[in-house]
């Protein structure tokens, strides 16, 4: 059986901001990434709203209504830092994570807190 879906864009005519899709540019590398530290067997719905919540709590519109949902793409990394740690500690939680090392640093007993070990791993080289 299908289920046709049909989606309509209604775009009001004086909208003057411009209209941003990094929000796939902002969760989704995160994302793997988390899953990739974590060596998570699976991507759980519970990982999925972890990184979402992540990301929605870096939105710049919290601290100022006038300013945009999303954090600016220049910050990718920063944003990738904290979504990434998100869903580790989800992956964690869940016992879908499998890298003992990782597993330690969320549990606090690595050197450095999570943010640090993934900057560390990923970006300081």
């Amino acid at each position: 059986m299908y289920v046709k879906l049909a989606v309509y864009l209604v775009i009001p005519t004086d909208y003057s901001d411009e209209v941003a899709q990094t929000n796939n540019a902002l969760i989704y590398p995160a994302l793997g990434l988390g899953a990739i530290l974590a060596r998570s067997r699976t991507i759980s719905p519970s990982m999925l709203m972890a990184g979402v919540h992540a990301l929605a709590s870096l939105s710049p519109a919290l601290h100022n209504p006038e300013a945009s949902l999303l954090p600016d793409l220049a910050d990718v990394r920063t944003v990738s830092v904290e979504v990434a740690a998100a869903v580790v500690r989800q992956a964690v939680e869940d016992g879908n994570a499998t890298d003992q090392e990782t597993i330690d640093v969320v549990e606090g007993k690595g050197e450095l807190g999570l943010e640090a070990y993934i900057k560390v791993s990923n970006f300081e080289a």
